[in-house]
């Protein structure tokens, strides 16, 4: 990541082989917000460092925290979600090591990221999907769907749909092609 274009990085070795990597040139940009992320995370307040160990070490998923935190005062467990410049230091440096479903030891509290995501897709879950009426007009007069942004990230079936369509799509005339080759026309 650190290759400027025209650098060879330092050998590294591989079972097998030596490799060296060459920059040619880097493409495209990253959007504004692209880099940004949102977490979604459970802090349960303890105060014991001994008990947040106990019961980080038997947690599978954030579920498991809401159980663990039964019986315990509802001010204890705390469910954040915020963009990671929000997040106070100590917790966001924490955070930022973790996986979701993942937690760990914050002082005498148990930290635990239950999702992570691109900024930008996460603005995108709270776009209304209902059409927005202009400012001045009584409701359902001159409503206009939402037009849709260009740097909006498109959702992962929008993709794959995409690349599935593309894939038949040459498929099929390939085939074609391959037919009229093949075939033999007589005139009489």
């Amino acid at each position: 990541m650190s290759l400027q274009p025209g650098q060879i990085s330092q050998p590294l070795t591989v079972p097998g082989a030596i490799v060296l990597f060459y920059m040619r040139d880097t493409r495209g940009s990253v959007r504004a917000g692209a880099q940004d992320q949102v977490l979604d995370y459970l802090r349960l307040r303890l105060g014991n460092p001994a008990e947040a160990q106990r019961i980080s070490q038997g947690l599978r998923n954030c579920n498991d925290l809401y159980i663990a935190a039964q019986g315990l005062p509802a001010d204890r467990l705390l469910a954040e979600k915020g963009n990671l410049g929000s997040i106070p230091a100590d917790a966001g440096l924490a955070l930022a090591t973790l996986d979701p479903d993942e937690a760990t030891v914050l002082g005498g509290d148990v930290l635990m990221l239950c999702s992570r995501m691109p900024a930008l897709l996460a603005e995108a879950d709270l776009r209304p999907a209902v059409p927005v009426t202009p400012p001045g007009a009584r409701p359902g007069e001159g409503a206009v769907p939402n037009a849709p942004d260009e740097n909006a990230v498109p959702a992962r079936d929008e993709v794959r749909d995409e690349v599935f369509n593309r894939k038949i799509g040459a498929a099929a005339d390939a085939y074609l092609a391959e037919l009229r080759a093949d075939a033999i026309i007589r005139r009489p």
